[in-house]
């Protein structure tokens, strides 16, 4: 009984990872047509391992079941990983779809000036960057989520190295100047939400870190292993 709901589970894994994969690859194909402001015109693309052409220093490539597409002046956008897609928009823009050819349904979106999503070495993992030098990187495991929304901003999910993986973990940011990370712990959390604070829950499985405010920190440990700073100028614990 377990084993066919498990195997009715991935099914749908697969089943749900695919429709993303076609809609990722027709909106983001959509997104290249367009003139996108500050973009320069440059643009590449590369669709199941065939490179549509690039211009103004871009580079992109993919696998023959993924997909990668740059706007703007030396983007690069890679998808090396199966079923996965990479989509970076701004001058400098780097993003990737999985890092190794073994990765499957990873997916990374860098939007702004010199903003990297990096995805890789596990499955099932999604970068979101938006903003001039937003970081998002869920690498090393599976089934983590790390979001960086705002100027200078990072995430940072995922195993500590290859050899010990971290899964279903997510760092989010919303704030300029902040940072989330959540390393090395499966089930791990970490969330800002607020300008120039940094919230940290590493190396410990079920932990979270909650910052709501600016200039504000929490780091959970063994001690306090659920943590939340909540205002401006708070230090938890």
């Amino acid at each position: 009984m377990g084993q066919r709901r498990a195997q009715r589970r991935v099914t749908k894994e697969r089943l749900a990872g695919g429709l993303l994969l076609g809609a990722a690859a027709s909106s983001t194909l959509a997104i290249a047509s367009l003139n996108w402001a500050g973009a320069a015109n440059a643009t590449c693309a590369s669709i199941s391992g065939i490179s549509a052409g690039s211009s103004g220093g871009s580079t992109c490539s993919s696998s023959l079941t993924s997909f990668a597409v740059g706007v703007g002046d030396k983007t690069t956008a890679t998808a090396p990983g199966q079923f996965s897609g990479a989509l970076a928009i701004g001058t400098g823009a780097s993003a990737t779809g999985g890092t190794l050819s073994t990765d499957t349904f990873n997916f990374g979106v860098a939007v702004g000036k010199n903003a990297q999503a990096i995805t890789g070495w596990g499955n099932n993992q999604l970068g979101v960057a938006l903003g001039a030098a937003a970081v998002a990187g869920p690498n090393v495991g599976n089934n983590n989520l790390a979001v960086a929304l705002g100027t200078s901003s990072r995430a940072i999910t995922g195993g500590n190295t290859i050899p010990a993986p971290t899964s279903n973990s997510l760092a989010l940011v919303v704030g300029n100047q902040s940072e989330a990370f959540s390393i090395g712990g499966d089930n791990s959390t970490a969330v800002v939400i607020g300008n120039k604070s940094t919230a940290t829950a590493n190396f410990l499985p079920n932990s979270i870190a909650g910052v709501f405010g600016n200039n504000s920190t929490a780091t959970a440990d063994a001690t306090h292993p659920i943590v939340f700073a909540l205002g401006d100028n708070k230090t938890v614990p």
